[in-house]
């Protein structure tokens, strides 16, 4: 008799670890993945991000997880969660971090976030990284006459292919005169010129480059005018 007991016993806990099991398989949660960003440059006001995860499902297992990172980080590194390689939701399910690439790193970097807990529950995500190209100014002539003009040429160099199709916006910082443009689009070989007017007083007229996207990012020219 004790033995038929002991066995019951044994038998109804192993079914009451299954169905916690399936249970807890009906239960794994879900995982959102996903960075503010997909281009990163290198140039220290653009080389970061921050990026969320937000996991949806049973409240016990959301609430507090470890979430594991696994990226290369000769690329990059993970800051604001703790640890490079891990971190922790809130009670809520949900964490946020920021990533930023190391220095001369171009092209595709991957992060994979995965759960401690439910390892299968994994999402990676793909940042792409370029060059920040440099903006070059160039007059010629470089000296006008009062109420003359003169071709600036802007040439962007860059170690990635990004200077096709960039808008840079144009003005005079300093001095007299007009711009026949308020902005300009770079062709495929990352060139762009608009026209210098000088006013009817001599002097050094000082013109001013930057990206629309990146105004951190200009350069700008001086123009002497003379009688």
């Amino acid at each position: 008799m004790c033995c038929r007991i002991i066995v019951f016993m044994l038998v109804a806990f192993a079914v009451l670890c299954l169905f916690s099991c399936d249970n807890r398989g009906n239960d794994k949660p879900e995982m959102d993945f996903s960075s503010l960003k997909d281009t990163l440059y290198q140039h220290p006001d653009y080389d970061h991000c921050d990026f969320e995860i937000q996991l949806t499902g049973n409240t016990s297992y959301i609430s507090e997880r470890q979430i594991n990172f696994e990226y290369d980080t000769e690329k990059g590194t993970i800051i604001g969660a703790g640890s490079s390689l891990l971190a922790y939701t809130d009670e809520n399910g949900y964490l946020k971090a920021e990533y930023v690439v190391s220095d001369s790193v171009f092209g595709w970097v991957q992060l994979t976030a995965k759960m401690e807990v439910f390892p299968s529950v994994e999402q990676t995500i793909s940042i792409y990284v370029l060059d920040m190209p440099n903006i070059f100014l160039s007059a010629q002539p470089d000296t006008v006459s009062v109420n003359s003009s003169t071709t600036i040429t802007i040439a962007l160099e860059s170690s990635t292919d990004n200077i096709s199709g960039q808008n840079i916006d144009l003005e005079i910082m300093a001095g007299e005169g007009t711009l026949s443009l308020d902005s300009v689009l770079t062709n495929s070989d990352g060139l762009a010129t608009f026209v210098y007017q000088s006013g009817s007083q001599p002097g050094d007229t000082q013109i001013g480059a930057q990206f629309s996207r990146f105004p951190e990012v200009s350069e700008d020219i001086v123009i002497r005018v003379t009688e």
